[in-house]
């Protein structure tokens, strides 16, 4: 920039200098008088030397011209003393002349007057001048636009107050500035053609908008009015501008533009509403997006067009169209909904408005017209009828009460069903608060005070407690008692929703009630199913817990006792199992009326399975209250029953445990009764114990057992022994049955009399059944490579394992991991579980016959046998009861049952075994008898599998001596 400043310096002062040798020979062309060609020569070339030297230095600033730039100094240092000496003696002489002049001045007669009034008059324009410049200062710099001087270079010279707030500037700051510098890019060009043609006198003053950017650099849009100063002589001077602020105007302006715009663009893009402009003469003028979507015509179709075109041939025929534009005139618009026609010639419904459009004087200058399709409205409308129409029929085919009310209550309507339910007519009910007829009092109240503690605030009683949570858009569905016009009353499910408006202000409430009273009887029947023993109908286990918790409750508040008591009755099993199931069904219901009938109504007597009763009595003084309770228990049992044609006796043997001197939790009491009863069936039965010391022992060794024989299963303590089974006719082994063993590490072999009850007790036995199962399936593969061919794997399955679910399947899943043959495996069941005769013991059955197994009745005889039950079940083979075979040989009894039992099997085609064959006797009457085999300690004792294999040559040629020994005897007998 400095470079550029001294470049411009010396190129004006080298041309300024040059210009004076062109202004002295003009001068001297005018002069001709004056005789001093030599001194203007000599001063010529002065001037033209200081001209050149500036323009050489010009040049060095680029390119150094060092030695012409001497030459030429030094010709003009000479020259300029060679004129100096030369002007001298002029100078003299026109010093002189000056002299001489202001001499005949002075002596020119000017009196004092005059001269005195001569200098006021000056002072007076003088003060003027002062004035007339004070005021143009001041108007200039409080005029709320801005003012300003700038020179002809474009820096202000000159700038008032008005201006400095415009452009954020100080005074000092903007007047170090052009207003080239402060000035938009896209103006400047403008702005500066404007300052030529001023300066060329080609224009006087100018005006012209344009931007200025502020210090904060904000645009400030301006007006813009510029004059050019000059001298007297014609020369300018400076340039007078001032500047008004249109930002205001032109913000206006802009926004006015896209306001327009934007409706512009908005009345082209809207598709839902037909816009368009018609002239005074209804043609066509413009067409929007709209226009196109709804009527099918594009701009170009339809611009110039009359409207009518849109209209059927009978509206034309009839004028209305031009009817339409005559009443928009006179009436400002006209909207009407009609059908209009597409260009595709369908026809739609419409909603047309046509409003006319004057200017200022009234003059009508055309119309807008609007227009929407209806179609899918009318649609929409006549979906709207239908459905209207439907919930009309709904609301009178529903079966359901619906009560319609205002926000207050107030009943607006009812449907058939809610008058038919209630009992009441549509009138009776409409207009009048349903708190007050159709709802008990008792409940509302505690309806409100349940709310209050639901939303901790207070919910006052009556209609708020129905609608106080449908307020909240919550619905409000809650169990009610209608109360009917007669009084009587039923249980309702009530639903209450809020009715809102458009605005989601509540109207009014929907309440939809259902009529619950046969649902509740189903609630309460299944509940009592749930807590109470379907055959006796008394309490159940988890009832008689909760009875039991109660007691004990009240108890502890009122300092009483609570006696529990386990009933049990005494040789029950005898009775189901030589009467028949039905019967001991039946003897257990009228035990259960007798137990009910002996207590009082605050006792308890519950069935807790089988032959199992439980007596809970509350609020006993002391322990002589049990006991006068379970005597009368005991009298009441005792007596005879009459069951059809048969006259029973049955006694009961009872335990009592009391809280809190036996345990304060109901599991402990009865737990402690149970142990009492089975000490009072030690005793000799018939009458009650209390819980002490011996029973409270009895469960111990029961809880120690069960615990031990957890154990006993998780560190496989247990073991599966096999006793061969033996053909009587032949004394081959055909067979093993597998027993499970507990061999425990301390006490050592342990009774399966011991431990298999409480097995079965505890559930346990369901896990130790298919312990053994899995394992007899394993070792039968061992046992058949052992002896070269197949023999039969009995196993026993319990009562509890029997019943299960997945029966057939575990048993199919345990051969086919064994890889054993099913036609090798027999499963052993009780006579109990083949009585129980119902569809699933037979579907089990079967299925376990469907995979090949065979199955035996274990222990036949001890029960109810019947060949109506034998003949309805896949039996494969019955076996006889050690306890027929130990008196085989002594009583008369026992050996005509072991001879029915074998008649029977060969009457049913089956299989027999006989169980428990000590003696020779007892062989020989078996084989006398034509049983087909038989197991016992006769031919060997239950042995490990290792044991078996080593010693089973030796066990099969003892059993086939002493057989066919045996045998010959008994043929020898017989012949």
């Amino acid at each position: 920039m400095l470079v550029g400043l001294l470049a411009g310096s010396h190129l004006l002062i080298g041309l300024s200098y040059l210009s004076i040798p062109v202004a002295l020979f003009f001068f001297a062309r005018r002069h001709p008088e004056l005789n001093q060609k030599l001194l203007f020569t000599l001063f010529t070339l002065f001037i033209l030397g200081c001209g050149a030297t500036h323009l050489i230095e010009l040049v060095n600033i680029w390119v150094p011209f060092y030695r012409l730039d001497t030459f030429v100094l030094a010709g003009t240092a000479l020259v300029s003393v060679v004129t100096a000496v030369l002007i001298w003696p002029i100078t003299r002489q026109a010093t002189q002349a000056l002299h001489d002049v202001f001499q005949a001045r002075r002596e020119q007669a000017i009196t004092t007057d005059e001269l005195f009034e001569t200098v006021m008059q000056l002072k007076q324009v003088n003060l003027k001048l002062d004035e007339s410049e004070r005021r143009f200062r001041m108007s200039v710099e409080y005029a709320p636009n801005g003012q300003a001087t700038v020179d002809l270079n474009g820096r202000w010279l000159i700038v008032n107050q008005s201006l400095c707030k415009m452009l954020g500037y100080g005074e000092a700051e903007l007047l170090q500035k052009t207003f080239q510098e402060i000035t938009h890019p896209d103006d400047i060009e403008r702005d500066l053609e404007h300052v030529k043609n001023l300066l060329a006198g080609r224009q006087v003053s100018y005006r012209m908008e344009k931007r200025y950017f502020c210090k904060s650099g904000a645009i400030l849009h301006a007006q813009l009015d510029v004059a050019l100063l000059r001298s007297p002589l014609g020369a300018p001077l400076h340039f007078i501008v001032q500047i008004q602020d249109i930002s205001e105007r032109i913000n206006a302006t802009i926004a006015t533009e896209n306001a327009e715009r934007r409706f512009r663009r908005m009345i082209e893009d809207v598709k839902d509403y037909a816009i368009i402009n018609l002239d005074i003469n209804g043609l066509v003028s413009s067409w929007n997006e709209g226009a196109r979507h709804i009527k099918g015509y594009q701009a170009h179709e339809i611009i110039g067009r009359h409207f009518s075109c849109f209209h059927q041939v009978e509206d034309i025929a009839n004028n209305r169209p031009n009817a339409a534009l005559k009443m928009a005139e006179e009436n400002g618009h006209f909207q009407e909904e009609g059908l209009r026609i597409r260009k595709d010639g369908s026809v739609f419904w419409a909603s047309v408005l046509i409003t006319a459009i004057h200017d200022t004087d009234g003059t009508l200058l055309g119309y807008s017209k609007i227009t929407r399709d209806l179609t899918e409205r009318r649609h929409a409308e006549e979906v709207i009828a239908q459905a209207n129409g439907l919930r009309e029929a709904i609301m009178h085919a529903a079966p359901c009460s619906i009560i319609a009310t205002d926000p207050d209550g107030v009943i607006t309507s009812i449907n058939p069903a809610a008058e038919r339910m209630l009992w009441y007519a549509s009138e009776d009910l409409v207009g009048k608060q349903t708190t007050m007829i159709i709802h008990d009092e008792h409940e509302v109240a505690a309806r409100s005070k349940e709310l209050s503690a639901k939303y901790k605030k207070k919910i006052e009683t009556g209609f708020e407690a129905f609608v106080y949570e449908a307020r909240e858009d919550v619905v409000e569905e809650h169990e009610w008692t209608y109360i009917r016009k007669n009084g009587s009353r039923l249980s309702v499910q009530l639903a209450v929703s809020a009715l809102r408006d458009s605005n989601q202000k509540i109207i009014g409430f929907l309440s939809i009630a259902y009529d619950i009273t046969q649902r509740k009887y189903r609630e309460e029947y299944t509940r009592h199913v749930a807590l109470h023993d379907d055959l006796t109908g008394l309490p159940n286990r988890a009832l008689l817990k909760d009875r039991i918790n109660v007691a004990i409750e009240s108890a502890k508040r009122n300092h009483k006792k609570v006696g529990v008591m386990m009933l049990d009755l005494d040789h029950f099993k005898r009775i189901n199992d030589t009467l028949g199931h039905h019967v001991g069904d039946e003897l257990l219901k009228v035990v259960a009326d007798r137990l009910v009938k002996a207590l009082r109504k605050s006792d308890t007597a519950a069935r807790m399975g089988g032959d199992e009763f439980v007596v809970v009595t509350p609020d006993m003084s002391d322990d002589k209250n049990a006991d006068f309770i379970a005597n009368t228990l005991v009298k009441a049992i005792s007596a005879p029953i009459k069951i059809g044609m048969h006259e029973l006796i049955v006694t009961p043997s009872i335990g009592v445990s009391c809280f809190p001197d036996d345990g304060e939790e109901a599991n402990t009491l009865i737990k402690y009764a149970d142990a009492a009863m089975y000490q009072t069936k030690a005793s000799g039965r018939h009458g009650h114990q209390h819980f002490n010391a011996a029973a409270q022992a009895i469960v111990q060794r029961k809880l120690a057992m069960e615990a031990d024989l957890r154990l006993a299963i998780a560190k496989n303590h247990l073991q599966v022994y096999y006793q061969p089974q033996v053909c009587l006719s032949t004394g081959k082994i055909i067979g093993v049955e597998a027993l499970a063993r507990w061999i425990d590490p301390v006490k050592g072999m342990i009774s399966p009399e011991l431990f298999i009850p409480v097995a079965e007790e505890s559930g346990l036995i369901i896990e130790l059944g298919n312990f053994v199962l899995r394992t007899a399936c394993r070792d039968a593969r061992i046992l058949q490579e052992r002896v070269g061919h197949p023999m039969i794997m009995a196993v026993n399955l319990s009562a509890r394992q029997f019943r299960q679910e997945t029966l057939v399947d575990t048993v199919s899943s345990i051969i086919a991991e064994a890889r054993m043959d099913p036609a090798m495996l027999e499963l052993e069941i009780t006579e109990g579980v083949m009585m129980e005769n119902d569809e699933k013991t037979r579907s089990r059955m079967q299925g376990l016959r469907d995979l090949g197994i065979s199955l035996a009745v274990d222990d036949f005889g001890t029960g109810y046998s019947s060949l109506s039950y034998l003949t309805q079940f896949p039996i494969t083979t019955l076996k006889i009861d050690r306890s027929f075979v130990d008196k085989i040989n002594e009583g008369e009894r026992d050996a005509a049952v072991v001879q029915a039992i074998i008649a029977m099997a060969y009457s049913l085609k089956t299989k027999v075994i006989a169980e428990g064959v000590e003696t020779v006797e007892q062989l020989e009457f078996l084989q006398e008898h034509t049983c087909s085999a038989a197991q016992g300690f006769m031919f060997s004792k239950p042995m490990s599998m290792a044991e078996l294999g080593q010693a089973f040559d030796q066990i099969q040629k003892s059993s086939t001596d002493s057989v066919m020994t045996s045998l010959h005897k008994v043929i020898a007998r017989a012949a």
